[in-house]
């Protein structure tokens, strides 16, 4: 029974690894400008003050529109740097976007001279994901680095799932130590999950 489900976990991640690795650069790029026009009034709403970000990979919704107009409102942006060893993330928080070099597997991460945010002080958290379900479930990369800063976060912090539509199913196979998310964005809308 372990060894399927673990094999159902690996087949969906795949799947939709494969999926989001298939659309156009223009389609990835509509996506990202398409989601930014919901995100921002939907962080302005909730009063986010201290957001936590990604910068998004060539195969994800991109980030960069969002995160300079949420620095433009005065929000304070935090993105994580990957701690290897520990399976763990630590956040910091950027002025512009060239704070962000290449570092770990060529991600783009905050400089390390950047001043660190507790995870406790972050309001919202926008998080990646290979896939979400609509009750919140969450198919990450399969490191674990999100669970466990996700896992630490305050009780207030509210939590969504930036993807793409095609990347969104009723439910996924999950583990104990998988955290949901409260939301989820994509490009047709955003939703909360009903847990």
């Amino acid at each position: 029974m372990v060894g399927n489900f673990f094999e159902v976990k690996r087949s969906a991640r795949r799947h939709f690894e494969s999926l989001r690795r298939s659309l156009s650069v223009s389609a990835v790029h509509d996506a990202g400008e398409r989601c930014t026009a919901q995100l921002l009034p939907w962080l302005r709403a909730r009063n986010c003050q201290t957001i936590a970000l990604f910068a998004a990979q060539s195969f994800e919704v991109p980030t960069r529109l969002l995160t300079e107009a949420l620095l433009a409102d005065g929000r304070t942006c935090v993105f994580p740097t990957v701690i290897k060893g520990e399976r763990a993330l630590r956040w910091a928080r950027i002025q512009t976007w060239n704070d962000l070099q290449p570092r770990t597997m060529g991600l783009l991460e905050p400089t390390s001279a950047l001043p660190l945010v507790s995870v406790k002080d972050i309001d919202c958290f926008v998080v990646p994901g290979v896939a979400f379900g609509r009750d919140g479930s969450r198919l990450g990369r399969g490191a674990g680095y999100y669970d466990s800063s996700l896992a630490q976060r305050a009780s207030a912090a509210v939590t969504i799932g930036l993807t793409f539509s095609q990347c969104v199913i009723e439910h996924l196979p999950v583990e104990s130590h998988d955290v949901p998310v409260d939301w989820v964005c994509t490009e047709l809308e955003i939703f909360t999950c009903v847990k």
